[in-house]
């Protein structure tokens, strides 16, 4: 999967909180389809860091700065 090919319409959720939490929503929060404005800015972080990304076939994260970011994909 190429990182830098993921465009904003084809995620449909992301997650911002603390790293090495669990993503309950407990320590961040989840961003649904609804806001656009948070789930480019999860996955322009996680394209900015491609080096240091974890990759799985329906989502995509990143930790930086103690943050963990996550998107999520249409299947």
């Amino acid at each position: 999967m190429d990182i830098q090919e993921i465009t904003p319409a084809q995620v449909v959720r992301a997650y911002i909180g603390r790293a090495g939490r669990c993503m309950c929503g407990c320590s961040g929060k989840h961003y649904e389809a609804d806001d656009l404005a948070m789930r480019t800015k999860a996955l322009r972080i996680i394209q900015a860091n491609e080096d240091r990304v974890e990759v799985d076939s329906a989502w995509v994260s990143v930790q930086v700065k103690g943050k963990e970011y996550v998107v999520f994909f249409t299947e």
